[in-house]
């Protein structure tokens, strides 16, 4: 799936003149849908080991060995 962009800038138009113009540029996605998902789920799964993990320093630590 492409994406057009725009941009705008000048361009000479003269001597010592310039004039606006619009650049279009197409871009394509690094990654398709499907895998911009996977990352999505698996940024999820870090998400929740991370707080298991924090709970359990933070449960460790507090307790009297």
């Amino acid at each position: 799936m492409e994406v057009i962009k725009r941009k705008k800038g000048r361009v000479a138009a003269g001597k010592h003149r310039t004039r606006p113009v619009t650049v279009h540029m197409r871009t394509v996605p690094i990654l398709t849908e499907g895998q911009c998902e996977r990352v999505r789920e698996a940024l999820a799964g870090a998400a929740i080991v991370g707080c298991v993990v924090l709970t359990g320093i933070v449960e460790g630590s507090t307790w009297p060995m």
